[in-house]
C-alpha cells in the first residue's frame, strides 16, 4: 500500500513537471529577444554595431529637436557613426570606441535638428551611416516634454 502511494505520488510529481514545463513549448521566454525596451526604436546595424532607445525630443514641429539613445560597438575596434535627417542635414558623426557604448543627449553627445519635420506623438526618419557596418533609414518617435523625465531636455 505505501509502495502504490509513493508510485503514485512520483507519478503526479512528473506529470505536473512536464505540464508546467510544456509552457515554454507554446510561449517562448521573451526575455530572450531582442526588443525596444523604452521610449524609441532600436536596430542592428551588424554584429558589432547597435542602436538603441533612438527617438527625437522637440517641443513642436518645424521646432529645434535632439536625438536621444545609445549606440553600441560590441567589435574590437572604433567606430565611425553619423546620425541626422536622410538628406544629411543635422547630421553629426562620432566615435564609438571598441567594446563601449555612446550616450545620445544634450548631456552627452548632442545630435541637434534644426527644424523637426514631424510633430510630436509621429515619426521621423533617421539615417544611421557607420563606417563598419553599413547604413539603414529607420522611423523613430518624436516626443515631446510631456513626460517628466524628458522636460528638462527639450530644446
Amino acid at each position: 500500500m505505501a509502495r502504490a502511494r509513493r508510485t503514485s505520488a512520483v507519478l503526479v510529481a512528473l506529470v505536473a513537471g512536464l505540464g508546467l514545463a510544456g509552457c515554454s513549448v507554446t510561449n517562448p521566454m521573451t526575455t530572450s529577444w531582442s526588443y525596444a525596451a523604452s521610449d524609441g526604436v532600436r536596430v542592428e546595424l551588424s554584429d558589432m554595431v547597435v542602436v538603441e532607445n533612438l527617438f527625437v525630443l522637440t517641443a513642436a514641429e518645424g521646432e529645434p529637436g535632439t536625438v536621444l539613445g545609445a549606440v553600441v560597438n560590441r567589435g574590437g575596434q572604433d567606430v565611425e557613426v553619423s546620425i541626422g535627417l536622410p538628406d544629411g542635414t543635422s547630421s553629426q558623426a562620432f566615435t564609438v570606441p571598441a567594446g563601449l557604448s555612446q550616450r545620445l543627449g544634450p548631456d552627452d553627445e548632442a545630435i541637434d535638428i534644426d527644424a523637426v519635420p514631424a510633430a510630436p506623438g509621429a515619426l521621423v526618419e533617421l539615417a544611421v551611416i557607420s563606417d563598419r557596418s553599413g547604413s539603414t533609414t529607420l522611423r523613430v518617435p518624436v516626443l515631446d516634454g510631456t513626460l517628466p523625465e524628458y522636460t528638462d531636455l527639450v530644446p
